[in-house]
């Protein structure tokens, strides 16, 4: 889920636009058509269960981004990356047959005059792709598991949409283009109401954040600000059940008295957990010409039931890098993607 900026901090940063001074800071692009900035992009997901690591799993790839047109209005972007979605599984020969027909994904997106991220052109195309391996996937699994197909079909509904194809498969578009537009107060630290969005869709997901600089070079255009928040639980545990309520249709039970045992028992171990899920994200910026050096961010979620710990924390690095190497055998673009994925499964502590 992507944070969106609350109508909170917009009002302050509207505020402090009427004039800027060394007490304020604005983030407004100076680009121009034809340039071109390369992204290495890594991600880290770790589980554990106590104190065990369950799971611990790396990817990294390179994105290219290019300003394709530049107008009165804003700017149109391309976002180029090597498809890493299948990376690490063990997949059939005609699965790898259609992962092969997108091994490049290819986003085309906006931004308006200021450099604030405003939609993905081209999303409609994206999802149809993401849809087929979608698809693939679940024909592998089903003889597998029974009813798997009416099982997964709301988790498939939900990378049906723009929002969430935005928010959900290419939320670093967004995270890159994170301050443009805005006018921020650099000497008081920011606290305030942020709302997180749904992919289920009804209301957002309520958080406390705060917002702060902790450096900036105005010599150098340079600027590191940080940004954390703390989930709202109970909204949380509500989308929780509701994920839940669309996956376990009526179609799936022989009753719908059996259905409504099982959604009442998830509900009934939902309420006794408690859940703590904490966002911790670092920006270096050079906010002129408006380009991130690198951007760091973490979600811990921890949920305790009982004497049982489960910590889960993702970790995401976005950083420039000066152009890739060429490497024939990649045609992509210049460098292409450098992947791995890695798993293991910490052994049981001996008594």
């Amino acid at each position: 889920m992507i944070k969106k900026i609350s109508p909170f901090l917009l009002l302050i940063c509207a505020i402090s636009a009427i004039a800027q001074t060394d007490s304020t800071l604005s983030f407004i692009a100076y680009w121009k058509k034809g340039d071109i900035k390369y992204f290495n992009i890594s991600q880290n997901k770790s589980q554990h269960k106590n104190d065990s690591l369950q799971k611990n799993d790396y990817s990294s790839y390179t994105a290219r981004v290019e300003v394709k047109d530049s107008t009165a209005e804003g700017y149109l972007f391309s976002w180029q990356v090597e498809n890493s979605i299948l990376d690490g599984l063990a997949l059939s020969k005609s699965v790898e047959e259609i992962a092969k027909k997108y091994d490049t994904l290819s986003v085309l997106y906006r931004t308006n005059d200021a450099g604030a991220f405003q939609e993905i052109v081209n999303w409609k195309e994206l999802r149809n792709s993401l849809l087929e391996m979608f698809d693939a996937l679940i024909q592998e699994d089903s003889a597998k598991t029974p009813k798997l197909k009416e099982i997964m079909e709301p988790v498939k509904v939900m990378f049906s949409t723009q929002e969430n194809i935005t928010n959900l498969v290419f939320k670093e578009i967004q995270l890159i283009h994170y301050p443009m537009g805005l006018m921020f107060q650099v000497k008081d630290t920011i606290f305030y109401k942020e709302e997180l969005s749904n992919p289920l869709g009804g209301d957002p997901i309520q958080a406390d954040a705060k917002f702060y600089f902790n450096v900036i070079d105005r010599k150098k255009h340079l600027c590191q600000f940080e940004n954390t928040l703390k989930m709202d639980t109970l909204d949380f545990k509500r989308m929780t059940v509701d994920l839940f309520q669309k996956m376990l249709s009526n179609n799936i039970f022989e009753s719908v008295t059996k259905r409504d045992s099982a959604l009442n028992s998830i509900k009934n171990e939902m309420a006794k957990l408690k859940v703590d899920i904490r966002d911790s994200n670092v920006y270096i910026y050079e906010y002129n010409p408006g380009w991130p050096i690198k951007i760091s961010t973490q979600r811990k979620s921890i949920v305790y039931s009982g004497d049982l710990t489960l910590k889960k924390v993702d970790q995401l690095l976005i950083e420039q890098i000066s152009q890739p190497t060429p490497k024939k055998e990649q045609g992509l673009f210049l460098g292409g993607k450098k992947a791995t994925n890695q798993k293991t499964k910490a052994k049981k502590n001996k008594k």
